[in-house]
């Protein structure tokens, strides 16, 4: 292929360089999101040290966790108002904590107990007979 005259050399390499910089942008922005994607999968993992051993720890979805979150808080919210040593600074510094993790309702409810005499600070877990049942 001769191209015999100069406009059409002219022509022919202004459409190749146009083509090759439309080209270029294209592929830079094809790179360019590709590496964001990869940045951003990178950062919903890490390294967890457990006894100088490293554990690679994906992220999850907070929906997927908030059954485990809930149980998590019932157990902690048990364990400090229901295991009580005989100590009575112990029991009420527990009890107040444990009054954190609870909604009003509950505080309330330990607030009537509390007047009415029924919860002194030495008073045992086991006398407590009213469960609650909790959905979830």
């Amino acid at each position: 292929m001769l191209i015999t005259s100069i406009e059409n050399k002219i022509k022919l390499a202004f459409l190749v360089s146009l083509g090759s910089f439309f080209t270029a942008i294209v592929l830079s922005i094809l790179v360019l999101g590709f590496a964001r994607e990869q940045v951003r999968d990178s950062r919903k993992t890490i390294y967890v040290l457990d006894n100088d051993i490293p554990i690679l720890v994906r992220q999850s979805d907070v929906l997927e966790n908030r059954e485990v979150e809930y149980r998590a808080h019932i157990n902690l919210f048990h364990s400090l108002f229901f295991n009580l040593p005989p100590d009575d600074a112990f029991i009420r510094e527990n009890v107040a904590r444990a009054m954190y993790l609870v909604d009003e309702s509950g505080l309330t409810e330990y607030n009537n107990l509390k007047e009415k005499g029924i919860t002194t600070p030495s008073w045992p877990a086991r006398r407590c007979c009213r469960s609650v049942p909790i959905r979830l």
